[in-house]
């Protein structure tokens, strides 16, 4: 069997700045300029310190009514109607695996499991029989998804009486803090995990590891895959679980959002009346500390070999992530190089066109790494054997845009494309479906951008 590879290239600093300055005059001259602080616009309470929007000058939606209770739990309800009469629940916890020890790896997303096995009012083996009687479908309504730095729940409700919103708001409660992770029950958790594992043991998830552990060599990365190891699945204790769970499952690290077909002032009060009792059990988690990138590091070369997996290639540089509010001027910057960053991929897809091109497709892209770094990636997947080629060819294209930058007319092309999404984005503002919503504002959670309404971008 042939065998195929990806090959893969890193350096430290980023060319992007030149990329960006290339891209379009008054973008680039906003991008390096140094503004005042932004005049704020929204409001300066707690609940908006809270989803640190307090400093922006771009608008909050106004419909959402965002929340936070005494004991640091926050909230987001937004009234919409898309589908009618359902609700959609999220309710994120700020933990993931970089929170694990090294006897811990797998256990946060072992904790996801025991949601599902038993609470203090809710006895294992009763949860699902639960959500049948009220017309849910485990797995299709009900699921949960563990990762790095969070771990979210999730209930889609097919109707929006207050008998199906209690008995959401009340599963919610107890996964934050009622959970009885039984040794019995984490016994007979033990295999489904495991069968998990093995399902996910793919040369996708092996080439990723190698990838992290090569590119982000020194952090806590590689090493706190969210699947964790056999070995501490298969022996961990309970009571192992039990410590994780009381340091991170706690109100100041839990946001729940809530959109739907209901009165946001009810809803409000329901979580009040349901939330505001709860307290953390001991000593609270620290912030996990997962290093950073070595920004000094030389450029340096791997390859990952899997007979199964497309030859592909991919150069990746990195530069240091800064911490600034969501503002107009950090979106003016961010939609320059979005631009520069679509006509590179443009460009890739063109030549991929080509009978004669080593490569099957190409893209440029750049990503934040956990507050830590942002990430620019080129890459292209190669026909197979023409690895070396196509990674000349994906050099020479992020060179290309550096030194000698864009056409008008390319640029022109990529703000045409944006218009055209905004102004059916706004054009579609009352039929936005639920789901999207609650999902973009649990990711907004952390504060990284500001939940505005499509028409303030135009």
């Amino acid at each position: 069997m042939t065998k195929s590879l990806v090959r893969r290239a890193s350096t430290a600093l980023s060319p992007l700045v030149l990329l960006i300055a290339t891209t379009a005059p008054a973008y680039a001259k906003e991008a390096s300029a140094k503004v005042a602080a932004p005049a704020a616009v929204n409001p300066q309470n707690e609940a908006a310190k809270a989803w640190n929007f307090a400093a922006s000058d771009v608008p909050v939606d106004p419909n959402i009514i965002f929340g936070v209770l005494p004991n640091g739990m926050k909230y987001a309800l937004l009234k919409n109607s898309t589908p009618k009469d359902s609700v959609v629940l999220r309710m994120r916890f700020a933990v993931g695996s970089f929170a694990e020890a090294e006897d811990q790896r797998g256990l946060a997303h072992f904790l996801e499991h025991m949601a599902f096995n038993g609470s203090t009012n809710v006895p294992e083996g009763e949860m699902i029989k639960l959500l049948e009687r009220k017309g849910l479908a485990f797995g299709a309504d009900t699921n949960a998804s563990t990762g790095f730095d969070e771990t979210i729940y999730k209930l889609d409700l097919p109707n929006a009486s207050d008998d199906l919103i209690d008995t959401g708001l009340m599963l919610m409660r107890e996964t934050g803090g009622n959970l009885t992770i039984d040794p019995a029950a984490v016994d007979r958790e033990r295999g489904i995990i495991l069968s998990e594992r093995r399902a996910r043991d793919t040369y996708q998830l092996r080439s990723l590891i190698d990838q992290l552990d090569f590119q982000m060599k020194g952090m806590n990365v590689a090493n706190r895959i969210p699947v964790g190891t056999e070995e501490v699945i298969k022996t961990a204790p309970a009571a192992r679980l039990r410590d994780l769970y009381d340091r991170y499952y706690r109100p100041e690290r839990a946001t729940l959002v809530m959109v739907g077909d209901f009165d946001p002032a009810v809803i409000a009060a329901k979580i009040k009346a349901r939330f505001a009792d709860w307290k953390g059990r001991g000593p609270a988690g620290a912030d996990p500390e997962i290093g950073n990138v070595d920004y000094k590091r030389a450029a340096a070369a791997d390859d990952f070999v899997d007979p199964a997996i497309q030859d592909s290639v991919t150069i990746a540089s990195f530069k240091p992530w800064v911490d600034e509010p969501d503002t107009k001027a950090k979106r003016a910057r961010k939609l320059a190089e979005d631009v520069g960053e679509a006509i590179v991929s443009r460009r890739l897809a063109k030549i991929a066109l080509n009978e004669d091109s080593p490569i099957l497709t190409g893209y440029f892209s750049d990503a934040e790494g956990w507050k830590k770094f942002d990430q620019i990636t080129v890459g292209a997947v190669a026909k197979e054997g023409a690895w070396k080629e196509a990674l000349a060819l994906a050099e020479q294209e992020q060179r290309r845009a550096t030194l000698h930058g864009f056409t008008q007319a390319e640029v022109d092309e990529q703000l045409a494309n944006r218009r055209t999404a905004l102004k059916n984005a706004v054009a579609g503002v009352t039929t936005r479906r639920s789901v999207a919503l609650a999902d973009a504002l649990i990711a907004a959670a952390e504060g990284d951008f500001v939940f505005a309404r499509p028409e303030t971008s135009q």
